[in-house]
């Protein structure tokens, strides 16, 4: 297996990735690592990249990448939108046709909002026939909400008051002053596209293998019905949970490796391999 760093071009930035060549030549599908976002990103990278290792170690090439304003790629965060995103997906998967050589079908990979982006991505490109969602952000705009509890959650730290509620933040955005979460600034039209999202609107492309992981210390009955919903939008998915810490933000356990989700999706991604 080599993994080769690299820039590529994607509408007039440049973006960092990294190619995961497996070692013999072998039509098995192609994976697009899609991140999550905004710190999440950090507290993953690790994951992502010895799952991508796992992968072409089995015979499937990946190229992980960074959005344009984040990471090693150009750009500045702020800039950032849910359309940015989506068009750097759209042309990483084009790097990866490029560069995985013959290969049975291409896939998207992603976790948390990074699933979403890839959910919504495989809608539009039908050469994407494989799908894999870590613990998918169904609702934008509950997500979006999330997010601007972390900017309350550090005013109390830091001033002992809330001093803008969350409709002031609203408002604040919507006249051009970004939110701030985490050290990462939030624009008014980042908060808009990515309220806008429902993945539970609509059946999706029949095309599609899908598996939808639920990942956490243990069940949570809510999490899996709304899973369980957005799975019985895909003709051929499949749901499970995968017991593991919540390893997209800081916690007790640093994670380099998620072995029961490595497993859970290799498990589902032999069997789509096999039914060729």
């Amino acid at each position: 297996m080599s993994e080769v760093p690299f820039f590529f071009p994607s509408n007039g930035f440049n973006l960092f990735g990294v190619m995961h060549t497996p070692q013999a030549a072998r039509r098995r599908t192609a994976f697009l690592f899609c991140p999550p976002f905004g710190e999440e990103m950090l507290w993953t990278r690790l994951v992502y990249v010895n799952f991508a290792r796992e992968l072409a170690q089995r015979g499937h090439p990946v190229l992980r990448f960074d959005y344009r304003g984040t990471g090693d790629s150009d750009g500045d965060f702020e800039d950032s939108t849910v359309e940015t995103y989506l068009a750097d997906i759209r042309c990483a998967l084009g790097v990866l046709a490029e560069k995985a050589g013959p290969v049975s079908h291409n896939g998207l990979l992603g976790l948390r909002f990074g699933a979403t982006l890839a959910a919504l991505m495989a809608e539009a490109v039908p050469a994407v026939r494989r799908l894999v969602l870590w613990s998918p952000i169904v609702n934008g705009a509950a997500y979006m909400q999330e997010l601007l509890r972390v900017n309350l959650a550090t005013q109390l730290a830091v001033f002992k008051e809330v001093r803008e509620n969350r409709e002031a933040l609203i408002q604040a955005m919507v006249e051009g002053k970004p939110a701030n979460v985490d050290g990462y600034e939030i624009t008014g039209a980042m908060f808009e596209q990515a309220s806008s999202i429902d993945l539970l609107e609509g059946p999706k492309r029949s095309e599609v293998n899908c598996l939808i992981v639920q990942i956490a210390p243990k069940p949570q009955p809510a999490v899996q019905k709304e899973v369980a919903k957005l799975c019985s939008l895909y003709r051929a998915g499949q749901s499970t949970v995968s017991i593991e810490e919540p390893f997209w933000k800081e916690i007790r356990t640093v994670y380099a490796r998620a072995g029961r989700l490595y497993q859970d999706t290799l498990n589902w991604l032999e069997r789509c391999e096999n039914e060729m």
